[in-house]
């Protein structure tokens, strides 16, 4: 006794675990490099200050938590915590990858598209104004060659000289070079404005250089520019940062696959190597051989599965019963006067019911089976202010007051109830059904009262 005693006090001196220090060396390097890259991902999408102030928490976090430095008791919350963390490590570490990997070709895409935007409103714009002067220029010429060959030659009058002709031809040669002339000097205004260089410039810059061009240019030449779109010079979408991940790998982009890659991989290993930290030391005497241990293993959860099932089988039979005895404790007799029997007016408002939630009930459906008699329509409301009755509310109305529904907390009280009372109503229609000619809602010409009974306060308990 005193040896096994001694064996004891001394196991529990012994320390229960201990730490691969150099396991957590390497681990701080990791640590280290998702940091970096956390930071820099979160700086992308968050105010500097705040990506600094977050991103080193979750780093921090994630390595105590891996380490076992912290969270020691709670090893459930401890791990929830190492996956929350890790993802939101690996989403931000997500746009550092990415930016190194495709920010060359990225920004190259966004010029072209910046480019090809301006050379769009160039074409439309500014070349049928450089037409337009062209145009200008070449009727004032036409127009100074006739007038000279009017003068020396009277080509129209046949007579020589700067006559009454000439001097005609040649005012009207020099208001069309005047007005050549103004439109060349609006040209050249426009030409910087049009055509400048790309060079140390960004989509954002192109843009608001081709709206001042626009702007400047006629007002008839612009009819097909009301205004520029910006989603032709920039892409809007890559610009919503928080959903660039998943834009990117949605699109198929192998930059934002590789990218993504490398996050999990960092931070997987990360997870992996924190696993290993921390080993719990068991003594000889009490260790097994690994078969053992997965056999009990399966054992213990097999065991649990089972305590699980009949539990619930149990809890599931006592409710059953306990709303049974609620269902049939106290009930009030309503009396309705409808056309047909009460187990099919029962059956047409159980199926008007939807089986999903929302439990909507279908009313339209519901009067429509009796469309030829509006006077239907009364029991019909009256049965469903029976059922939304306080003390039952098991039909409400929907939060935007347009439908009749069955909350979901009722529905299986309300189609249990229903199923009963609709088999109450055809074993009385079958034991009356033979002795009377009408009643019971047997009459389809005229209508009849119907008993049904309704439990007073099922939600009472």
């Amino acid at each position: 006794m005193t040896n096994i005693s001694q064996r004891r006090s001394s196991r529990k001196n012994q320390p229960q675990e201990e730490r691969d220090l150099l396991l957590m060396v390497v681990l701080t390097f990791f640590n280290f490099g998702s940091g970096a890259t956390t930071i820099l991902g979160a700086i992308q999408i968050l105010p500097v200050y705040l990506a600094w102030t977050v991103g080193g928490a979750v780093q921090l976090m994630l390595f105590l938590l891996q380490a076992g430095l912290t969270a020691k008791r709670t090893p459930l919350r401890k791990w929830l915590a190492i996956i929350i963390l890790a993802s939101a490590s690996v989403y931000t570490s997500f746009f550092t990858y990415y930016g190194e990997l495709a920010q060359e070709t990225n920004e190259k895409r966004a010029m072209d598209r910046a480019i090809e935007a301006h050379n769009r409103l160039v074409s439309e714009v500014y070349t049928p104004i450089k037409d337009h002067l062209r145009d200008l220029q070449q009727e004032a010429n036409n127009q100074r060659a006739i007038a000279e060959a009017e003068k020396q030659r009277g080509i129209t009058t046949g007579e020589v000289g700067y006559g009454q002709q000439a001097r005609k031809l040649d005012k009207l040669a020099l208001d069309k070079e005047i007005k050549a002339e103004n439109f060349q000097n609006t040209v050249n205004e426009l030409r910087p404005l049009f055509e400048y260089n790309f060079e140390k410039l960004e989509p954002k810059d192109i843009l608001n250089n081709d709206r001042k061009a626009l702007s400047s240019a006629p007002q008839e030449f612009r009819n097909n520019y009301p205004e520029l779109k910006r989603g032709d010079y920039i892409d809007e979408g890559s610009e919503i940062s928080l959903l660039a991940p998943y834009l990117k790998v949605r699109n198929q982009e192998e930059a934002a696959f590789i990218a993504l890659l490398i996050a999990v991989g960092v931070d997987g290993m990360a997870i992996m190597l924190g696993t290993a930290i921390v080993t719990k030391l068991v003594p000889p005497e009490e260790r097994r051989s690994p078969v053992a241990v997965v056999g009990n293993s399966i054992a213990t959860s097999i065991r649990e599965v089972r305590t699980s099932f009949a539990k619930v089988n149990n809890a599931g039979r006592e409710s059953f019963l306990a709303e049974d005895e609620d269902l049939q404790a106290a009930v009030e007799m309503v009396t309705l006067n409808v056309k047909g029997k009460g187990s099919d007016f029962l059956n047409n408002f159980y199926y008007a019911i939807s089986e999903i939630e929302p439990h909507t009930i279908n009313y339209s459906a519901l009067t429509e089976k009796y469309r030829t008699d509006e006077n239907m329509h009364n029991p019909i409301r009256a049965f469903i202010d029976k059922l939304r009755e306080p003390r039952r509310a098991w039909v409400v109305r929907n939060n935007n007051n347009t439908e009749w529904v069955v909350p979901p907390e009722h529905y299986h009280q309300l189609v249990n109830w229903l199923q009963k009372e609709i088999k109450r109503q055809k074993f009385s229609e079958a034991e009356m059904g033979e002795e009377i000619d009408f009643g019971f809602g047997f009459s389809e010409l005229q209508e009849t009262p119907v008993q049904f009974k309704i439990p007073v306060n099922p939600n009472s308990n």
